[in-house]
């Protein structure tokens, strides 16, 4: 064979190795290029999800804080009741309102946090102070209300642990 033949045939060979070398060299840095496009996406989401969930349980710590108030306007309302020779018990409208409407949102409220045992705590100072309602004896609305204010202090102390462990 000659050697404008050779020529020609290595050429080829050249361009065919070179191009499938550039081939390979951008699909290996269109690879990394995804990889790292889809961290930077699951970076962004966790972030925005961390966000939320301390929103979350800023808002339950609010909450509670406003039904604990309301709960214990309630038991105002029965001691007073009693002060006055046992009438029967006149509970404030609009204190009845408020601690259903913070029941309600500390029902919204756990609904959405992702920590299980902290939602499960919330739900049962929620319980409680649900029951609390209920309650027009003087003596029971103490016992209750000691209850009430000892799964506040429980959650509340749990939601703080979350916020200075994640947030």
């Amino acid at each position: 064979m000659n050697s404008e033949l050779y020529g020609f045939i290595w050429t080829l060979v050249g361009t065919i190795v070179g191009a499938s070398s550039s081939i390979i060299a951008t699909l290996i840095t269109n690879k990394g290029n995804s990889r790292n496009q889809i961290r930077i996406e699951n970076f962004k989401n966790n972030l925005i999800v961390k966000e939320l969930e301390r929103e979350n349980c800023m808002q339950a710590q609010e909450t509670m804080l406003n039904l604990l108030r309301f709960t214990n306007l309630h038991l105002l309302d029965i001691i007073n009741a009693e002060k006055n020779n046992n009438s029967p018990v006149s509970f404030d409208e609009k204190v009845n309102e408020k601690c259903s409407e913070n029941i309600r949102k500390l029902n919204l409220i756990t609904q959405r946090l992702s920590n299980r045992k902290l939602a499960e705590q919330i739900i049962e100072f929620r319980s409680l102070c649900g029951e609390f309602l209920l309650t027009d004896d003087t003596t029971e609305g103490f016992n209750r209300i000691s209850e009430v204010n000892y799964r506040y202090e429980i959650a509340f102390d749990r939601i703080g642990e979350e916020l200075r462990k994640n947030y």
